[in-house]
């Protein structure tokens, strides 16, 4: 599985390179090495969301006490950024234009691929969660995908806002943004489902937390769809 994950990040690199040869810009390649500083809170996510990798991965260290695995960091250039890096280049090519109806279809495709990743993830046993979401008819895997487009649009948003910046702007926030997106997402309004995972609370704690966490993370949807429909086109 790894040396899959390992091929699917040289093809995206490999792109990435040729359309910095094509387009006279960086930004893809900037954005694909950001998404790896993401993965270093990965070990930190195992332990707040309670999932665990196959043994199989290899480990390249302990952070949080948790293992770090490098299919994780290689799997993590394109795992936030690819949908996003996408509709930049559609933006790019005037095939995609930025509006609040555009914004939350975009939310949806992207929700889509992150269902795929993780219902593929799930499937094969690259990993699995350890808690369950059934009672309120949700599952795991969905409520990782709503957070996953959530952070895959705020990169979207932040990549379209600064498609006019010079390299050397934009590439403390091309590397960062990922990181930055990851803690607000699933550290900041993630807390009132994680918190009652690691502290095992009982089943109305744990339905009232899910429930706060799904309307955070919509109203954070609606946000960045609201400012999408503010973007400048004429910059």
């Amino acid at each position: 599985m790894e040396g899959v994950v390992f091929l699917l990040t040289l093809v995206v690199y490999v792109v990435a390179a040729f359309l910095w040869w094509q387009e006279e810009t960086p930004h893809y390649l900037f954005a694909l090495v950001g998404g790896h500083f993401a993965a270093f809170l990965s070990p930190l996510w195992i332990y707040l969301y309670d999932f665990a990798y196959t043994p199989d991965l290899r480990t390249l260290r302990i952070l949080f006490g948790q293992p770090f695995y490098q299919g994780v960091f290689f799997g993590s250039s394109w795992f936030y950024t690819l949908p996003a890096l996408l509709v930049l280049f559609l933006f790019q090519q005037r095939w995609w234009f930025p509006g609040y109806l555009s914004a939350w279809i975009t939310y949806i495709v992207f929700l889509i691929y992150h269902l795929i990743v993780q219902s593929v993830g799930t499937s094969i046993g690259v990993w699995k969660y350890m808690w369950s979401a059934q009672s309120i008819g949700l599952s795991p895997t969905l409520i990782a995908a709503i957070m996953a487009a959530l952070v895959s649009l705020g990169l979207c948003y932040t990549y379209i806002i600064t498609n006019r910046y010079s390299w050397q702007s934009m590439l403390a926030i091309f590397l960062l943004m990922p990181l930055f997106l990851s803690v607000l997402v699933h550290g900041l309004l993630g807390a009132s489902l994680w918190v009652p995972i690691i502290f095992e609370a009982p089943v109305w704690a744990y339905t009232i937390g899910m429930y706060a966490t799904l309307l955070l993370l919509l109203w954070a949807v609606h946000i960045l769809a609201a400012s999408m429909a503010r973007v400048d086109l004429r910059r």
